[in-house]
């Protein structure tokens, strides 16, 4: 009789427990409620993704959003400083002002050697013209790398900071599961082989928050360094826009637009830059044929003219890949 009353007891702890880990599953889950929610702008063609968090905590939501009292950067934000903060980009700037104080300068000694009636002297205004252009796009496409390469890094962050949150979740569901099976062993409904394959995988679980604990720090510190911040004192905006992509007009157009946009300035460059060789080569052949320059002079010259083919056929290649790039898309991914 006392053992048929210690089974009863031991069985009525181990539902006591079920239904107690039912209950707090039940009321957690209303506690705090996840909703994903998508919405789409139909007239502007773009949308966002949210993720908002409802608790029963002092935490308060701003655009969908937990915030921790730390003020949120937007991508918008980091995009800009780190343009901001580009050593590359500065650099692209102080050579357009060169170019444009090299006109200016030259239009000022134009002006005076006009004045008294002296030769002007044959500046290749064309030139630097072209080259303040293509310095110009090259600083525009350097932007555009730049906005690229933060919207990786700062998406990133987001989705490591997501994917630990859900351990986090797992593990305290583990840490549970760990409690009841202890409660379980204690009572003889559970072995002690049991108890140790839990405590394994809740240690397993810790060890892969802690390793992507990791991780995310080395994300957050790079990103901090390409914009000149401090991301500890900042939260992320958690939201993802996205815009529909869609083509006005044909799609061949289109890309050939695209195409020639980006390979305008060096296409122009090239062709100015073999005008100006293939002169000079004519002068130097007739330097040789007069006696005033060596044949090895000569060929020295011929041999760095062929710099230009070299060029020439590099961006034939850019060309030839953009094309296949556009035209296969599929080529793009990486094994």
């Amino acid at each position: 009789m006392k053992k048929n009353i210690k089974k009863i007891i031991a069985i009525g702890i181990g539902i006591s427990i079920m239904n107690g880990n039912m209950v707090q599953g039940f009321a957690a889950e209303n506690n705090e409620k996840n909703i994903l929610q998508t919405s789409i702008d139909a007239t502007k063609g773009s949308g966002s993704i949210t993720k908002e968090v409802i608790t029963n905590e002092s935490n308060s939501i701003i655009n969908g959003q937990v915030v921790n009292s730390k003020p949120i950067l937007t991508l918008e934000n980091v995009i800009k400083s780190a343009i901001d903060n580009s050593d590359k980009l500065t650099l692209k700037s102080k050579e357009i002002t060169m170019y444009r104080n090299k006109m200016d300068i030259q239009d000022k000694n134009n002006d005076f050697y006009e004045s008294i009636n002296q030769k002007v002297y044959d500046f290749p205004y064309d030139k630097l013209e072209l080259q303040e252009k293509q310095t110009k796009q090259s600083e525009a496409f350097l932007e555009d790398q730049i906005s690229n390469d933060i919207t990786g890094k700062y998406n990133t962050i987001i989705m490591k900071q997501i994917d630990i949150n859900k351990a986090k979740t797992n593990l305290e569901i583990k840490n549970k599961e760990l409690s009841t099976v202890r409660t379980k062993v204690s009572i003889g409904m559970a072995t002690d082989n049991q108890l140790n394959d839990k405590q394994i995988e809740v240690k397993s679980v810790q060890d892969d928050i802690k390793a992507k604990e990791d991780s995310l720090k080395n994300n957050v510190d790079y990103l901090g360094v390409l914009i000149g911040l401090n991301l500890s004192n900042y939260s992320l905006d958690q939201s993802i826009q996205y815009d529909i992509f869609k083509i006005d007009g044909s799609v061949d157009g289109y890309f050939d637009d695209k195409i020639d946009t980006y390979l305008k300035y060096n296409n122009d460059m090239i062709k100015e830059q073999i005008k100006s060789t293939n002169t000079k080569l004519r002068y130097a052949k007739s330097q040789v044929d007069i006696g005033m320059m060596t044949e090895n002079t000569y060929k020295a010259q011929v041999l760095k003219s062929e710099d230009l083919d070299t060029a020439l056929r590099n961006l034939i290649n850019t060309y030839n890949t953009l094309a296949n790039s556009i035209q296969k898309p599929w080529i793009l991914i990486s094994k």
